[in-house]
């Protein structure tokens, strides 16, 4: 059976479930860091204003005024670089967990959609698709996606296993029969495509309080 579930959701779904656990410590972190800063210059300030305060009270606000300034820039950029930090960890989380479900059912559900959206994409015809050495994919499944592919697309499909594999966690990787048309459909390849939409949307955790 067909699961209808495009393969850059299913991976940005691992991805965010895992961020999202650990964005709300990050920035409170980065927060916190900041009010303590602050509040420690504060005070140091206010001892130095005392003794200050006749000759130099103009002086004394420029000081504070500029700390804080640079304390804001200095959050931001640690904020900005916890923010960096967490993208490649829940990538790297998202490879280890997908790592894990290689040889269940939901993946071979998910590897079987990702041939037949792959094929479809590549507009049916006789097609070949390679795995690699651990995933066993059955003739049937082949042709069962080859049917649907051919009746929905009115177009004489195949769908051969290749014989060479590819080097990479799962996913396939497709060639029609000359082979001078190829789709990279890895997990690795899948995971680099929606980096730019998650950068953005972990963005959006992060900073959003």
């Amino acid at each position: 059976m067909l699961t209808q579930t495009d393969p850059l959701k299913f991976i940005r779904n691992k991805i965010l479930n895992d961020a999202q656990l650990k964005a709300t410590a990050i920035i409170n972190k980065a927060k916190e860091d900041y009010e303590k800063e602050l509040k420690e210059f504060e005070e140091n300030i206010k001892r130095k204003y005392e003794v200050l305060i006749e000759n130099a009270k103009s002086e004394a606000n420029q000081i504070v005024e500029r700390k804080i300034a640079e304390t804001k820039v200095y959050v931001n950029r640690i904020i900005l670089e916890k923010k960096e930090e967490l993208i490649e960890k829940a990538f790297a989380k998202a490879l280890d967990i997908l790592k894990t479900i290689i040889k269940t059912d939901k993946y071979k559900e998910f590897l079987e959609y990702l041939i037949y959206s792959t094929a479809k994409y590549m507009g049916g015809g006789e097609l070949i698709v390679y795995v690699n050495k651990d995933n066993a994919i059955e003739n049937q499944m082949l042709e069962r996606i080859a049917q649907k592919i051919t009746k929905e697309l009115d177009v004489k499909t195949t769908i051969k296993l290749g014989k060479e594999h590819v080097h990479a966690v799962g996913g396939i990787v497709m060639k029609n029969k000359d082979g001078d048309i190829e789709v990279n459909n890895t997990i690795e390849t899948l995971l680099e495509r929606a980096k730019n939409a998650i950068r953005s949307e972990v963005a959006k955790v992060l900073f959003t309080s």
